[in-house]
């Protein structure tokens, strides 16, 4: 475990809402369970879920303690890119089978867009943001609306 400079220390209240687009993520994963979403998508999002788990988790302890857990901070750089490519392959075959027809009709494909959306700017403020308390809200946020967005599409999808 190493120590965390006092610069880079997160405050309580981002590492709260580091939890809350897990939850939401996890929210998502229940209801595709639920719908039959098969097993890609099944492993794949309960990967991403709890490497984003660990990833709240380790925000908290730094919170908390000032000092990173390696663990944690590993279990998170192995189960999010594993994850993230099954339901990566999960979702190229939905796509492929999807009523696209309906979801066109029915607007709601403004929500899979926003989703879509965050998910890109995450990848860009990954590359372009520093890991600043600043930097950090901003990519909190910009996850929060994301998970938000495709929550509310397959609850209603």
């Amino acid at each position: 475990m190493s120590k965390i400079s006092e610069k880079t220390k997160y405050s309580l209240l981002l590492a709260i809402l580091d939890f809350l687009p897990v939850m939401l993520f996890g929210a998502s994963w229940i209801r595709i369970l639920h719908r039959g979403g098969g097993v890609l998508a099944a492993i794949g999002m309960a990967l991403i879920f709890f490497g984003g788990l660990s990833k709240a988790v380790w925000k908290m302890k730094v919170v908390r303690t000032g000092t990173e857990d390696q663990i944690l901070q590993k279990l998170f750089h192995i189960f999010l890119p594993t994850g993230g490519t099954l339901a990566i392959i999960a979702a190229i075959r939905w796509c492929l089978s999807a009523p696209w027809h309906m979801i066109v009709s029915r607007s709601i494909w403004t929500l899979l867009a926003g989703f879509l959306l965050g998910m890109i700017l995450m990848v860009l403020w990954g590359r372009v943001l520093d890991d600043s308390r600043r930097s950090t809200w901003i990519k909190e946020l910009t996850n929060l609306i994301a998970q938000a967005f495709l929550l509310w599409f397959v609850m209603i999808y």
